[in-house]
């Protein structure tokens, strides 16, 4: 049997996620705005900015948000964010009428329109190879290993072409290699500065019925984390690990498993448990370790904290899962959960917020930044009077 075709659903809603789709004007819109473009290295990023030319900004100002807006509308995500799901009932048909190869490049192809997601938003695979450890692309481990080469030889040696002709020293080598390794490790930190960016973008979005490009994206991102858990869920009912499809293909949708949403489209916590240690091919057990991390963290919280997260779960604002704490309010903020947590551990201005611990416990990153821009908004908002009477009740 050949390889499935896509069909009018799936074609319809890989659009929007695909090079040239919607989600890829709101990246490079993004970009623009908050400068998380290209840069090789700090000495570039810091160099003084080229105005554009009145048409351009005009573009950017004008004619992309009315593009991006224009495909926002005509996007229809209801395929997979309803119980009764076309898009899923479409993939798993495909995915039943085939085995072996094929049905293993079909599941690539599910996640091959996410790339430009992946690379921007779990740069797990962009960190991967510029540290050295994808084979046939260069990294820091290659290049670590031609500093010490270079580094055993006579420095002021002169080295010559094919053509027998100077082309510079030993010690130029060496310092060539000393630049490209921090070029490396700047261009990580980049990826890992653009991907908090990303999120620290849209969960700062107070007012949902604003239109705009953040507003969009905000969008875009939660419909791909549905996608990924639920794909995830259907394939984990047929016996499939797409941990290891990411891992394969690079292109990573879901880093780690929720399982508080797994245990509602598997039919209960347990067979959630199950079809995850029974699916195939296996992997290293990273989402797992990670949840067991949580776990321990639960274990070791402060009284205040087991008061006040109690009395945020009581509220609504917060939920208790299985592996940490989901906060809800505001649409899930990262600036009022910061407020909040800011409150248990720093009343007075003298405490010390264990960041990195927090980070975990409410499977967010940099609460630290977010509390930052929360305390230091020109204009206080409003939903800090709620989260006030938390600690005055």
């Amino acid at each position: 049997m050949g390889i499935v075709k896509q069909q009018d659903i799936e074609k319809a809603f890989f659009k929007a996620f695909s090079f040239g789709g919607l989600m890829h004007l709101c990246f490079d819109w993004l970009q623009h705005k908050y400068d998380l473009g290209f840069y090789c290295s700090k000495e570039q990023e810091e160099k003084p900015k080229q105005s554009m030319t009145e048409k351009w900004q005009h573009y950017y100002d004008v004619t992309m948000p009315e593009e991006i807006y224009k495909l926002a509308d005509a996007f229809d995500d209801s395929v997979i964010q309803y119980t009764e799901s076309s898009l899923l009932d479409e993939i798993s048909t495909n995915i039943d009428r085939l085995n072996g190869k094929e049905q293993e490049r079909y599941i690539y192809s599910l996640l091959k329109p996410f790339k430009e997601y992946s690379d921007n938003l779990n740069p797990i695979e962009v960190i991967k190879q510029l540290r050295g450890e994808v084979d046939g692309i260069m990294g820091i481990k290659d290049t670590q290993k031609d500093l010490k080469m270079w580094e055993n030889m006579p420095q002021d040696e002169q080295l010559y072409n094919v053509n027998g002709e100077p082309c510079g020293t030993v010690q130029e080598e060496v310092e060539a290699c000393k630049h490209f390794i921090e070029e490396y490790k700047y261009r990580i930190e980049r990826a890992e500065y653009k991907a908090d960016k990303y999120r620290e973008i849209a969960n700062s979005i107070t007012d949902i019925k604003e239109k705009t490009v953040e507003h969009c994206f905000d969008n875009l991102l939660q419909v791909v984390y549905m996608y990924a858990t639920r794909l995830d869920a259907l394939l984990l009912e047929k016996g499939i690990n797409l941990m290891w499809y990411q891992k394969e293909s690079g292109i990573y949708i879901l880093t780690r498993r929720d399982i508080t949403l797994l245990q509602e489209y598997c039919g209960s916590y347990k067979l959630a448990r199950k079809y995850i240690d029974e699916a195939l091919p296996q992997t290293e057990p990273q989402q797992i370790t990670k949840i067991g991390v949580k776990n321990n963290s639960l274990s070791k919280l402060t009284k205040a904290e087991v008061k006040y997260y109690g009395k945020a779960v009581k509220s609504g604002m917060a939920e208790k899962t299985e592996d940490g704490y989901k906060w809800k309010y505001n649409n899930g903020s990262k600036a009022s959960l910061a407020y909040f947590l800011n409150k248990i551990f720093n009343p007075d201005g003298t405490g010390q917020i264990p960041f990195k611990k927090l980070d975990v416990l409410w499977d967010v990153s940099r609460l630290d930044s977010a509390l930052d821009k929360a305390i230091n908004a020109k204009n206080p908002q409003q939903w800090r009077t709620d989260i006030d009477k938390l600690f005055t009740e």
